[in-house]
Formats: structure tokens, sequence, C-alpha cells
């Protein structure tokens, strides 16, 4: 402990210093802040005191407390030092050795996690290489894991797993082999048999259609699929009359071809003079202020509707087939027409100025329910008219992006001037066609059209 008293200022020892009477002890350099604290009236620890002194460093903890006289003026500074030096060495010395211990700790964590994560992993991966073929149906892979611990029970497991898959697989592919080729032949029967199916339809149909004397009658049949539920008739009666039948069986496909042949035969069969018990009829319709009058021959054969909507509502209701049915008896020599509409599309009357007439429903769609009524109406047929008759597949035909070619597009094409049935036939086949463009035939399309010709003309 020293005590500085000078008013003369600090001082310091050194080599060329001379202790004088004026020195009172040690003048600390670099200035202690303990004591310059003190010195101005503060008392102050210094714990970060360094002196270093011919190439030696100390370590001290310093404390300054300021001794005043009455009037409060610092008169001397009470200075006590601590040296800790051989402390500060031990506490670098250990700094260093906890790095060094750290260091080492970090290596050898990081060593010991590398070589543990490998050790852990290594499974892992392995079982990932092995699903990644198995991924690409590669079954030829085992996994090989001695670990004896639970990796090695998962690798057992997947190698078992993957055996199971395998024997599976090959024997699904043993059956999927075997079922294609039933199925393929099955196909190729079904094929045959649809084939066999729709030249059979075809036969159905006219072929070559009816030539009439001063008449042109001409057709068009175009099938959704490879059979269809539409069809058309032209065929001779007995008494001279000529039956004209246009005809939509609902749905499409196999089943509405099959009942397309049986209401076609029935309305052939038993509007052929088969003599049959006809209830009485009372002709209602005037043509021109005339009351019509409807001939035995003409109500039989008409009545042919009604014999076969009663048969087929009767003995196939259950399959809720039924057909839309315009049927016409014409009379080539007068030109008069006389007709039942059984739910079907109107066919149209035009000559050169377009539409003259519509010939719209008379009755029900043919099958639906027994003992339904129909009422036979009469029209005549003037030189140069046509009469055009067509199914909903027409209207309904859809382009690429859905759009329906309808029944007012059909109606503009029919107001045009046509000097043929079959020029009126063709524009309406390349319109709706071209309006189908690329789409898939939604609906069969098939049209009729009969045309008196004009005395003289070809």
């Amino acid at each position: 402990m020293r005590l500085l008293a000078s008013d003369k200022g600090y001082r310091y020892e050194g080599s060329s210093t001379k202790i004088s009477n004026d020195f009172v002890g040690y003048y600390y350099f670099p200035n202690s802040p303990s004591i310059r604290a003190a010195f101005d009236g503060q008392p102050k620890v210094d714990t970060e005191f360094y002196y270093e002194y011919n190439n030696k460093k100390d370590a001290y903890i310093s404390t300054a407390v300021p001794l005043k006289d009455d009037t409060g003026k610092v008169v001397a500074v009470l200075n006590l030092d601590v040296d800790v030096s051989s402390l500060a060495i031990e506490v670098d010395s250990l700094k260093w050795t906890s790095l060094k211990i750290i260091g080492s700790s970090l290596f050898i964590s990081l060593l010991a996690a590398s070589l543990l994560s490998n050790w852990l992993v290594k499974p892992i991966r392995k079982l990932y290489q092995a699903s990644e073929k198995i991924r690409h149906h590669n079954f030829d892979v085992a996994v090989e894991v001695t670990s004896n611990d639970e990796f090695q029970q998962l690798a057992e497991a997947f190698n078992a797993m993957v055996a199971e898959v395998s024997r599976y697989t090959n024997n699904l592919e043993s059956l999927v082999e075997v079922r294609t080729d039933q199925l393929n032949k099955a196909k190729n029967e079904l094929e045959t048999d649809i084939e066999k199916g729709q030249k059979l339809q075809r036969n159905f149909l006219p072929n070559p259609i009816l030539t009439v004397p001063n008449w042109e009658i001409c057709a068009a049949f175009e099938p959704a699929k490879k059979v269809a539920g539409d069809f058309y008739d032209v065929f001779p009666l007995p008494n001279g009359s000529i039956g004209l039948v246009i005809a939509d069986v609902c749905d499409k496909g196999v089943g509405a071809a099959m009942f397309m042949g049986l209401f076609r035969s029935f309305i052939r069969l038993f509007s052929g003079g088969t003599n049959f018990q006809f209830c009485d009829r009372e002709a209602t319709d005037r043509t021109a202020g005339m009351e019509l009058e409807f001939d035995l021959y003409q109500r039989q054969a008409l009545q042919a509707i009604e014999i076969t909507n009663n048969y087929i509502s009767e003995e196939h209701g259950e399959t809720g087939m039924f057909a839309t049915m315009f049927f016409g008896v014409l009379n080539p020599e007068t030109g008069l027409l006389t007709y039942i509409n059984g739910g079907h599309e109107s066919p149209l009357i035009i000559n050169a100025s377009g539409i003259k007439t519509a010939l719209k429903s008379t009755g029900p769609a043919v099958g639906m329910m027994p003992n339904m009524k129909f009422k036979i109406q009469q029209v005549q047929l003037e030189p140069g008219d046509i009469l055009f008759g067509y199914t909903d597949g027409l209207t309904d035909a859809r382009s690429p992006n859905k759009e329906f070619f309808t029944e007012k597009r059909v109606l503009s094409l029919l107001n045009q001037p046509y000097s043929s049935a079959s020029e009126l036939l063709e524009r309406m086949k390349t319109d709706v066609f071209t309006h189908i463009d690329c789409a898939a035939q939604f609906d069969d399309i098939t049209l009729l059209a009969v045309r008196r010709k004009i005395p003289g003309t070809s």
C-alpha cells in the first residue's frame, strides 16, 4: 500500500529517474483508471489493470478511494493493488486448454456422428435403391443387411415382400395374357357379329330404291355406329299404292337395330293386305274445303301402325323400346298421300317457293303404350312438290365445339329452290357433315325425299 500526496504531479520511476524528496510513490503507466477516478473524487475498482515492466506483463486488481479534507478537496488517494499475474496466466492457459478440449470434442463428435449416420443410413440406402429397381418393374433384387437388429428384420421383411410381389406379378402377367387373348377373340367374334348385323340391317333397307313413274324417290342413311335404330322404307302395296316410312327407334346401337328390324317387318307385314278386324274411323280433316275420304285399303294399310304399337308395347314393354314413325300411303296416280305421324319430326312439303306445309304428329310414338289411337291425315302432292322427311339426328348433329345443326338451319335450307329431290338431299348432307367436321357423329341421320315430277320434265 502506498500513499500518493504530492502536488507537483505524478511521477514514475524509470531507469534514468532519480528518487527525490518529492517522490512518494510509483506512477503507474498506463494510468490506472481507478486512481484517476479516485483523484477526481470517485472510488473505483479496476479489474483489468496491466503493468508492463522490463518486458514483463503483470496483472493487478486495483482499488482506489479518495481522501478529502474538510472542504471536500481530494488530498490523498488510498490505493490497494492485488497482484493476480499468476492467476491470469493460469486463466489464459486454462482458456487455451478449454478451447483445445472443445475443438477436440467437437471433432470427435462430428466423426462419431458421421460414422453413426453412415451406419444408420446404409441399410436405409440399400432399401431405397432396391425400391427404385422395383419401381421400374425389376423384382430381381435382394437387400443384404447383417446388423442383427431392427434393420435386418426390416430387410428380411422387404425381401419377402418383393418375392411375393414378384410371384404375384408373374401370375398376373400370365393371367392378363390369357384374358387378353380371350378378349381379343371375343372382340373379333363380336366385330364379326356386328358386321353381319350391319349387312343384315342394310338388307332391310330398300336397295335399289323403288322406281315409280313420274316420281323421284331418294334416301340417305348415315348410322352413328355400325348398326343403327333409324330406318326408312319404300315398298309397293297390292293396290298400286306406295308405302313410305321413315322412323327412329329410341337409343342407338345393337338393341335399337334389333327393334328397327322388328318395326320394319311388322309395318310391311301388317300393311300388305292381310285381313284384320278394323275399327271404324271418321275422317274429320278437310283439304280444299272437301271432306276427306279414306278407302278401305288405305285404312287397312295404315292400321299397321296400331297393330305394331300394340304388339311392341304388350310383348316387349319391359324393354322400354319405342319408335317415332311417319308412315304414308301414296297414290302415285293422283299424288294423294294418306299418312299417320306417330310422334316423328314433321316431314315438310316444299315447292319452288319454299316450305309449303308441315305434316305434324297425329299420334304418339309407336310402342309406348297399348291401345293408343292414331289419327289419319291426307295431303295432296302437286307436280314439283318435294316431300322431305328426316330423323332428329339431322337437327341434333354437333360440331367440334358442341353446337347443334338445329331445326332453324334445316328450314333455312328447305326454303331454297331445288330442281330435284337428289339435289336437295345432297345439299342437306353436305351442309350437315361440313358442320360435324371432325367431331364424332352424335346420332343416326336418315333422310327421305319424294318429288312429284312436273309433266314433260325429267
